[in-house]
């Protein structure tokens, strides 16, 4: 089996430094997409690498999941771990890049 969204998830959070890791999901908690119910400080709490690639994954679907990540890293500065994770979905299997912007998500 090739690489997944998960995977590439797992890899860029697993890269971040333990406090940018930290802002990640405290950033998580506090990001609003229309439509889906927030993340709560409760499901982050604790919670591995692992646990939040499950979790975005989950809550938002693949192609949601990934720009959700991708906002979140902007916004905490972690402009290079962007750049990793959109390397890391080149040649993804279960990947497709949705259709709408960054912007109409929030």
């Amino acid at each position: 089996m090739g690489k997944t969204t998960w995977d590439a998830l797992v890899l860029t959070l697993g890269n971040l430094p333990p406090e940018k890791f930290i802002m990640f999901k405290g950033k998580l908690n506090n990001f609003n997409v229309p439509g889906i119910n927030r993340v709560t400080r409760s499901e982050l709490e604790g919670k591995s690498v692992i646990d939040v690639a499950d979790l975005l994954i989950r809550r938002y679907t693949k192609a949601k999941g990934i720009q959700v990540t991708l906002m979140v890293l902007a916004e905490i500065g972690e402009r290079e771990a962007c750049e990793e994770l959109r390397e890391a979905l080149k040649g993804v299997e279960d990947y497709n890049e949705p259709m709408e912007t960054a912007d109409s998500m929030r």
